[in-house]
C-alpha cells in the first residue's frame, strides 16, 4: 500500500507530499528533508537579523539576535546529518514561495512598524518552521537525528511562545 510522505522540495519550492510505493523512505528522502529544515533555519536566521535591525528595544534586538544565532547553528547541525547520509550542505535558504512569506512580510513591515508588531511579525514566520518539524519527524530518521529534530522543534516552539508573549506584553 502507498505511503503518504513529507517530500522535500528544490530551492524555491514549496514542502509538497509525495506518494512512495516500496522502499517509501531512502536515504534521498531524508537528505532532503534535512536539507529543507536546514534552509527553514536559514531563513528564520535572515528573519531574525531583520527583525534586530527594524526594533528600537534593546532587550527585544538581543532576544533576536540570539534566536538569529540559533538557528544558523541548527542549520549546521541539519547539514552535518544531510553531509552523514550521502548528502550536500546546503548554502541558502528557500530563496522564495508559501514558506519564507511571514519572513518577507516582516522584512516589507519593518519600517515604520512599532516592536510589537515586528515582535508578532517573526513569530509568524517562525511558526511556518513548525509544519516543517512536524512534517520531518513523520520519517524513519534514527534515534540521534529525531532527538535533534525533536530538540530543535521544541526550541523552535519555545521561541514563538515567548515571542507572542512579548508581544502582548509591548
Amino acid at each position: 500500500m502507498p505511503v503518504t510522505v513529507a517530500n522535500g522540495s528544490e530551492r524555491g519550492r514549496e514542502w509538497r507530499p509525495r506518494r512512495l510505493t516500496g522502499m517509501a523512505h531512502g536515504k534521498q528522502e531524508l537528505v532532503e528533508a534535512l536539507r529543507d529544515l536546514a534552509a527553514t533555519c536559514r531563513d528564520a536566521e535572515e528573519g531574525y537579523n531583520k527583525a534586530a535591525k527594524g526594533v528600537h528595544n534593546d532587550d527585544s534586538r538581543s532576544i533576536f539576535d540570539k534566536y538569529s544565532q540559533e538557528r544558523a547553528q541548527f542549520a549546521r547541525e541539519l547539514d552535518d546529518h544531510a553531509v552523514r547520509l550521502g548528502g550536500q550542505a546546503g548554502e541558502t535558504g528557500h530563496g522564495g514561495g508559501v514558506l519564507r512569506r511571514g519572513w518577507v512580510d516582516l522584512e516589507q513591515r519593518i519600517r515604520p512598524k512599532d516592536d510589537s508588531e515586528i515582535i508578532q511579525n517573526a513569530a509568524d514566520g517562525e511558526e511556518g518552521s513548525l509544519a516543517h518539524y512536524a512534517r520531518a519527524l513523520t520519517l524513519p530518521f534514527d534515534d540521534e537525528v529525531r532527538a535533534i529534530l525533536r530538540r530543535q522543534e521544541a526550541a523552535v516552539r519555545a521561541a514563538v511562545e515567548h515571542l507572542r508573549g512579548a508581544s502582548v506584553r509591548r
